[in-house]
């Protein structure tokens, strides 16, 4: 949940107001690992194409695009157009593992899913179908494709 509050201000510039020292080390961890994510893809966070859509479901996907880097968060159950972009970060900023991915044809991606305390879970080729494809990624974490 403390992850959940980070990816809240992911598109801007993080102000955190919590002693460091006092908070719970898994806390500590997810903060220096979503700290260094958002140091290292500040240029497309920033200063990206920046997309928010639906705003009728108050905005449950948003993305920004530099580059050929795609960096997209997803607030609540929703359908993910996969860009052909070179690399795509998919941050699962929901409370359930489910990712929807829609291909306009299928492909072969490098992947690597994380979890929120910066941990690599996986890393191998992923096959996505034309059409709709499911992704399990941790609540409050993210996986990275690459071509």
């Amino acid at each position: 949940v403390a992850a959940q509050q980070f990816l809240n201000i992911m598109f801007s510039v993080p102000q955190l107001s919590v002693r460091l020292k006092d908070i719970p080390a898994a806390h500590y961890k997810m903060v220096n690992f979503y700290t260094n994510y958002w140091l290292e893809n500040r240029e497309t966070l920033i200063n990206g194409r920046f997309q928010a859509t639906n705003p009728a479901g108050n905005y449950p996907v948003l993305s920004a695009t530099y580059q050929g880097k795609v960096i997209k968060a997803i607030y609540e159950e929703s359908v993910v157009h996969l860009a052909d972009s070179s690399i795509v970060h998919l941050i699962n900023a929901k409370t359930s593992p489910d990712i929807f991915v829609k291909c306009a044809q299928a492909r072969t991606l490098q992947m690597e899913v994380w979890d929120c305390l910066g941990q690599k879970l996986v890393q191998r080729e992923l096959r996505l179908n034309e059409g709709l494809n499911i992704l399990q990624v941790p609540p409050a974490g993210m996986v990275i494709l690459n071509n």
